[in-house]
C-alpha cells in the first residue's frame, strides 16, 4: 500500500516558530533580480540558511528558558532595485550596499571615502557572487501584513509572524 493514499493531520506540520530576534551567521543559498509583480519594477531578492548563532551553535536558550532549535529554518529577504517609489529604492539601494560590505564583496570605505560598487549596472552578475557567501545579519520579528496594511491571519486567527534582516552587520576591522 502506498503512503501516498491517505493524508492524515500528523501529516501536515505547522510552520515553525519565526528566528528570534538577534544576530545570526548564515549563507547566502540563493539571488536573482526579479520583476515586482505590483507597481512595477524589480528588486533583488535572496535567500539565506545555514542558520547558526555568531559563535556557531544551531541553538539557544530563549528569554523564557526554553530552548529554540534552529533546524532547517530560512530567511528571505528583498531589496527595491528601481520603482517609481524613491523611498523604496533608496532603502532597497543601501541594504544592498550594507551586504556587499557586510560579506567582503565590497571593502568597507574608510571615514570620508567611497569605494565603487563595480556591480551597479550588472546585478545578475553581483547575484552569481553574493551566492555562497557568509554574512552576519540581525533579525527581527515582525507581524506580516497584507497590500492592506493589516496583519495576514492564519488558519486558526492568529497573526503571522515573519523574520525579517533589519540589518547586515559589517565586521570590525582586524
Amino acid at each position: 500500500m502506498s503512503l501516498l493514499n491517505e493524508i492524515s493531520s500528523e501529516d501536515i506540520t505547522p510552520q515553525g516558530r519565526p528566528l528570534p530576534d538577534g544576530l545570526w551567521k548564515v549563507t547566502v543559498l540563493n539571488a536573482a533580480v526579479k520583476a515586482a509583480r505590483a507597481g512595477g519594477g524589480t528588486y533583488l531578492w535572496r535567500e539565506y540558511g545555514n542558520i547558526f548563532t555568531t559563535d556557531g551553535q544551531k541553538s539557544v536558550t530563549l528569554p523564557d528558558g526554553s530552548i529554540f532549535n534552529v533546524g532547517n529554518r530560512k530567511l528571505f529577504s528583498r531589496s527595491t532595485l528601481d520603482n517609481a517609489n524613491e523611498d523604496a529604492v533608496r532603502i532597497g539601494n543601501g541594504q544592498i550596499k550594507q551586504e556587499a560590505v557586510a560579506t567582503g564583496i565590497v571593502s568597507k570605505p574608510g571615514k570620508g571615502e567611497k569605494v565603487a560598487f563595480t556591480y551597479a549596472d550588472d546585478m545578475n552578475a553581483y547575484t552569481q557572487t553574493l551566492i555562497g557567501k557568509e554574512v552576519v545579519v540581525r533579525t527581527a520579528q515582525k507581524v506580516r501584513t497584507g497590500p492592506d496594511k493589516k496583519p495576514v491571519l492564519d488558519d486558526e486567527g492568529q497573526p503571522i509572524v515573519d523574520a525579517e534582516i533589519v540589518q547586515y552587520v559589517i565586521p570590525k576591522a582586524a
